[in-house]
C-alpha cells in the first residue's frame, strides 16, 4: 500500500489518490481556467463529492 496523495485542482476542488489506487475528487470544477487539471485529463473516479451545489 502506497501513500495517499492531495492535488489541489481549482477554487475548493481536490483529487485524492488512495494509497490503494482508488481516485477521490472533491467538488471538482474543471472548467476554471485556472484549473490545475481539464476534465479530460481525468481517467478513473471511485468517488465524486459535491458538498456545494451553486457555481463557482
Amino acid at each position: 500500500m502506497g501513500m495517499t496523495k492531495i492535488k489541489w485542482i481549482s477554487h475548493a476542488g481536490f483529487q485524492i489518490t488512495t494509497g490503494t489506487g482508488k481516485v477521490i475528487f472533491i467538488d471538482p470544477w474543471f472548467e476554471n481556467p485556472l484549473a490545475a487539471m481539464k476534465l479530460d485529463d481525468v481517467k478513473q473516479a471511485a468517488l465524486v463529492l459535491v458538498i456545494h451545489d451553486h457555481l463557482d
